[in-house]
């Protein structure tokens, strides 16, 4: 999966870990958690998750990236 853009989640439904953050790697199993009807565009003033940037860290290390 590729980046996407911004997105974050107010939802009752989902735990503080996924609505404290914005997240913008579709690789990131928190993100996927995520209904696209409870996703709002941006990152809120949030800070962004860590699997998120764990994710992108990983990306810029394969071979031809």
């Amino acid at each position: 999966m590729a980046a996407l853009l911004p997105f974050h989640a107010t939802a009752d439904e989902y735990t503080n870990e996924q609505t404290r953050v914005y997240h913008d790697q579709g690789e990131c199993p928190e993100a996927q958690k995520i209904k696209p009807l409870h996703r709002i565009d941006g990152a809120g003033g949030r800070s962004r998750c860590k699997e998120c940037e764990r994710i992108e860290g990983e990306g810029s290390k394969r071979p031809g990236s």
